[in-house]
């Protein structure tokens, strides 16, 4: 295994980054190959265009938070000075051992309190490395991986596991509390079972508002006219737009007789246009059940898609997000359809490139039998 030491390397603080966003960085600085270490109390990616092993970071990656460390590396080139000072990698250079005493000496101001180490020297050192202790490192358990095959490194496949264990607890105990819940205690509430479970609702899939809402969303602008906002009202889609005079005016009223007589004609117009939808039928019986709504929404939480926050109210599932595209939006909407829940309401706002906006979804919509 090749051991690189001029490899592109980037702090990344205290929390582990999520694998979507380690590849997206390694791929906009046009790197093949990456991996996460943990020295210092923060996590450091390091990436290379080719497949190697880190030495820096794999020397250094059973350090704790302390705040001097000297480690001096043995190396083919000549010796290998690694500085690092409260968590933070100061200076990597490779040089003839006595500037590296010589650095040490200069710049290490509280010499008692600093730590070295040494890695592959079996002859003595000199001062300050003389007592110092051995670095162990295994090399072939510290490679670089190619970006697809990042999710095999240890601690994304120990964050997979949990998720998958948390899944499967959380099915089981919805199954229970199902059964709990559903189980007949008389014989007089199978009655009530049937009637229930006869029960037609009318109600609207959040697939359809979005098939509605896109080719019209897709261009901000409709000739002279903006849009800023679109609203879901039952079965009903609203679409605000903003348009100034003359030209919003003269494509309102169908006239050429437009000028500036009065201050009223400088001010922005709005307009509205209305989209009605056909509501469709289904069961009772049909219908996703609140357990079905918390596993999924547990799960969407574990995902952790930037921009956007759930809740669940009892039947009611609340997304909102911030600045997302309408390919985010819609995304997330097809993630869902299998549940097959019902679009209570929902409004989304233009800011910038991107939308605002929250949407309501349940799991009942209204009886219509």
């Amino acid at each position: 295994m090749h051991l690189a030491i001029g490899l592109f390397r980037e702090c990344w603080g205290i929390r582990q980054p999520p694998l979507k966003a380690v590849r997206q960085r390694a791929e906009q600085l046009g790197y093949h190959y990456a991996r996460l270490y943990f020295v210092g109390g923060n996590w450091w990616l390091s990436l290379a265009t080719s497949e190697c092993c880190d030495l820096v970071m794999s020397v250094s990656a059973e350090l704790d938070q302390h705040s001097d460390c000297w480690i001096l590396v043995k190396h083919g080139q000549g010796p290998l000075l690694i500085h690092w000072h409260q968590g933070q990698l100061v200076r990597v250079c490779q040089q003839p051992l006595a500037a590296c005493v010589e650095e040490f000496q200069q710049q290490c101001r509280d010499r008692a309190a600093a730590q070295c180490l040494q890695h592959g020297w079996n002859e003595e050192l000199p001062a300050p490395w003389t007592d110092a202790g051995q670095v162990p490192v295994k090399f072939r358990h510290q490679r670089l991986l190619a970006l697809e095959q990042l999710h095999y490194l240890p601690n994304y496949r120990r964050r997979r596991r949990l998720r998958l264990t948390a899944a499967l607890l959380l099915v089981v105990g919805g199954v229970a509390v199902g059964l709990w819940y559903g189980w007949p205690t008389k014989p007089a509430m199978d009655h009530d079972a049937d009637a229930t479970a006869v029960a037609v609702l009318s109600w609207l899939p959040a697939g359809q508002v979005m098939t509605a809402l896109l080719p019209v969303a897709e261009s901000r602008w409709h000739g002279p006219w903006e849009l800023t906002g679109i609203t879901l009202s039952g079965a009903s889609l609203s679409f605000e737009y903003r348009g100034h005079a003359p030209l919003a005016l003269h494509s309102l009223q169908r006239t050429d007789a437009v000028g500036w007589q009065t201050a009223s004609q400088r001010m922005p117009l709005t307009r509205r246009q209305q989209l009605s939808l056909t509501l469709q039928r289904r069961t009772q019986a049909e219908a996703p059940t609140v357990s079905e709504l918390h596993g999924e929404a547990l799960l969407l939480l574990a995902e952790q898609r930037p921009g956007l926050s759930l809740s669940q109210q009892g039947q009611q599932l609340i997304l909102r997000w911030q600045n997302w595209s309408l390919a985010q939006l819609n995304e997330l909407i097809q993630r869902l359809l299998p549940l097959a829940l019902h679009s209570d309401s929902a409004s989304l706002q233009a800011v910038g490139k991107g939308w605002n906006g929250e949407w309501v979804l349940t799991t009942t919509g209204k009886v219509v039998q």
